[in-house]
């Protein structure tokens, strides 16, 4: 029987959907898949261009703020010498007497102690690790680490770098103990303490050991004093000007204590 046109036009349409169905049902899920993943970096580009833009506005606040923040971090740094010796608080102690009635029969320097070391690592990171011995006999310690410095934080697709990348000036603060044994009058002691507070360099006073002696009527006892120092900076150490203090005076006040260096 021979088929009219008609359905045959009917047959070959409904082949044609039946292909269509089955293309369809076989590259729709990748199609969907594809345009997730479109939609995900399309979503991320937007959030990335939405920040780009808030740091772009904030960028004079940022620039205004990293000036303010650098010249407060100047003036601080101003108060404190780059280094602290034996000499510096001897002849500082010699000054006192030039500028008071205060007088001090010895000093006591101790060593420095390191309060603050900007860039220390933790004590967790800092431990070593414990050792293990591979079958060649040589030593192992934990798994090795990358040849490149894939390790490190890598800048974001913004080009931002993360905080750990920030390389920090290697800033460490020291506190130097001073001890003085002095005799003096109550209103001197007063301007001493003043002056020591004061004074261009970093340092305060610790503590006070005083006894009222009767037959002078002046305090007798001795004064404390931690001097503070930070290395790392633009500075460098100046030697102090003994001024007129002639060469080979033993010595200036009686008693000098000072550790020997370890």
């Amino acid at each position: 029987m021979k088929l009219q046109p008609k359905y045959i036009k009917g047959i070959l349409y409904g082949v044609g959907v039946l292909i269509l169905l089955i293309v369809i049902a076989l590259i729709k899920p990748s199609m969907d898949e594809k345009h997730d993943q479109l939609q995900a970096a399309h979503d991320e580009l937007a959030a990335s261009v939405a920040q780009l833009e808030e740091l772009e506005a904030n960028a004079p606040t940022y620039e205004a703020k990293t000036k303010e923040y650098q010249e407060e971090d100047n003036t601080i740094l101003a108060e404190f010498p780059a280094e602290v010796r034996a000499e510096d608080v001897i002849l500082y102690a010699k000054e006192i007497e030039n500028t008071s009635e205060m007088k001090i029969s010895s000093v006591g320097v101790t060593t420095s102690n390191l309060l603050y070391a900007m860039n220390a690592a933790p004590a967790e990171a800092a431990a070593p690790a414990e050792e293990e011995t591979a079958e060649d006999g040589t030593a192992e310690t934990g798994e090795a680490a990358p040849a490149d410095a894939a390790a490190a934080p890598a800048a974001n697709s913004l080009g931002m770098i993360d905080e750990s990348m920030v390389v920090k000036p290697d800033y460490n603060l020291y506190q130097m103990p001073v001890s003085y044994d002095v005799k003096s009058s109550y209103r001197d002691l007063k301007t001493v303490i003043s002056d020591i507070l004061e004074d261009a360099d970093k340092q305060n006073v610790s503590g006070l050991t005083l006894n009222f002696d009767q037959e002078t009527g002046n305090l007798v006892g001795s004064l404390n004093v931690n001097r503070y120092y930070v290395t790392g900076t633009e500075k460098e150490y100046e030697n102090p000007d003994a001024g007129n203090i002639k060469k080979g005076t033993n010595n200036i006040f009686g008693t000098i204590e000072s550790p020997a260096a370890e």
